[in-house]
């Protein structure tokens, strides 16, 4: 803990000044909130959803009680840095990793360059991390909860924690929108895993295990896939208050933000095809991005957009996206593989103004990484092919398995979407203990080869 607070308190020292870039406009935000204004845009004076509102909800307290801005972003994040650590160490635990194991992943979130980055900056990358690997712990923690549904002693534990991960995802959601994509898909998944379980425990009563603990009581028959999905509606009774917001400012349903079109539009255009996917990738900045914008904005006039309509402007982004994908689908399929490389770059995009020292020492660091999640990725994806196919095998998922689901809707997301390495640090954390648990699980199969 002492590390990543030493870390964390330095990089404020060496950027001491990133708080004044405000790159997404929380401050902008925050400072329209605490003026009692609402949540209005900073230059226009309407009501806005073009950021999510969780950040800048975050920064009021500070201003209404006069601490400066870069002092209130550099607390907020080095104390969510701190606790990120904790809860990668708890999450480490209790999906089975042995407790050194579960110390390296709180080392490696201690270190993690990414979120070391943007700890001097006022923006969502080191919160959202925390808020989501909170919500990841007690979702795995809660299955108890789903196995246990017969109504054994330990259930009610495993709901008090499935509550408070539908409310941590709701949270997270307000933060940072990608936490809807998790929570949607981890209950797709449990869901069905359930339903499947009843259904075959029902037509093959006689394969069931002698386990007591595996077996499905007909009482819990329509109550675990119920409680499954109990996560998800209470993330969205969290997210009411903002879409309840947002349809009687815009009249429309709007449970994230209105910058989704503008997003994929940005990562799927001609402009962009050209300069970045033809050339091989790299990054797409300066005049070239420059004039695609100022087109844009022209066009959107000219094709009768109101000005300041942001839900008919997101639209109309999302068709123009819609169009430059099926207009050039090799050109987007060729993106999509581009952006995956992107999101689990293993260097920064800009390395000129960066030592080649440390670029190295970033390729190692995540190469290493990203080699202990492929070992742990496998076990965890056969763990679910095997619970599914072997119908006289009611054994538990393998814990592991639902970091391969988080890991999956990011990868969904920002496959088609807007995309570099700077969008997987909220991941860091479920990325560090898969890593770890890879790593494990083959020092395991070489530990028990030799007898050791």
């Amino acid at each position: 803990m002492l590390i990543a607070l030493g870390l964390r308190c330095s990089m404020l020292f060496v950027w001491p000044q990133e708080w004044k870039t405000d790159p997404d406009g929380y401050l902008a935000h925050a400072e329209q909130l605490a003026d009692g204004n609402g949540f209005v845009g900073p230059y226009s004076g309407r009501p806005t959803a073009y950021r999510p509102i969780g950040y800048p909800l975050l920064l009021v307290p500070g201003k209404w009680l006069g601490i400066p801005d870069g002092d209130w972003c550099g607390l907020m994040n080095v104390v969510a840095g701190v606790i990120t650590v904790v809860l990668t160490i708890r999450l480490a635990a209790r999906i089975g990793c042995s407790a050194p194991s579960a110390l390296a992943a709180g080392g490696l979130i201690a270190a993690d360059p990414l979120l070391l980055r943007y700890t001097p900056m006022p923006m969502t990358e080191v919160i959202s991390a925390m808020l989501l690997t909170a919500a990841v712990c007690d979702w795995t923690a809660s299955r108890s909860c789903l196995s246990d549904a017969g109504g054994h002693s330990n259930a009610s534990g495993g709901a008090m924690r499935l509550i408070r991960s539908g409310i941590l995802f709701g949270l997270a959601a307000l933060v940072r929108p990608i936490a809807i994509i998790v929570i949607a898909l981890l209950t797709a998944v449990e869901v069905a895993r359930q339903l499947f379980r009843v259904v075959r425990c029902c037509r093959h009563p006689a394969r069931q295990t002698a386990e007591p603990s595996e077996q499905v009581p007909p009482s819990a028959s329509l109550r675990s896939p119920a409680l499954a999905a109990v996560p998800a509606l209470l993330a969205m009774c969290v997210l009411s208050p903002w879409m309840i917001r947002n349809a009687i400012q815009f009249g429309r349903l709007i449970p994230a933000t209105t910058h989704g079109g503008y997003t994929l539009a940005l990562g799927n255009n001609s402009d962009f095809y050209r300069d970045v996917v033809q050339r091989g990738g790299g990054a797409w900045d300066g005049a070239g991005l420059d004039a695609w914008q100022r087109r844009m904005l022209q066009q959107a006039v000219d094709d009768g957009v109101p000005p300041g309509d942001e839900p008919a402007t997101d639209d109309w982004y999302y068709n123009q996206a819609h169009e430059a994908m099926t207009r050039q689908p090799g050109l987007f399929l060729a993106a999509c593989g581009q952006r995956w490389m992107r999101f689990w770059s293993t260097r920064p995009e800009l390395t000129a103004s960066v030592p080649g020292v440390l670029v190295t020492a970033l390729r190692v660091w995540y190469g290493m990484l990203w080699a202990g999640i492929l070992l742990g990725t496998v076990p965890a994806v056969r763990s679910i092919i095997r619970w599914y196919v072997k119908p006289r095998r009611m054994e538990s998922p393998y814990l592991p398995a639902w970091l391969v689901v988080v890991v999956v809707a990011f990868l969904l997301m920002h496959t088609v979407y807007w995309t570099n390495a700077r969008m997987r640090a909220p991941l860091m954390p479920i990325l560090a203990v898969l890593a770890v648990a890879g790593y494990e699980s083959v020092s395991r199969l070489v530990c028990g080869s030799r007898k050791c």
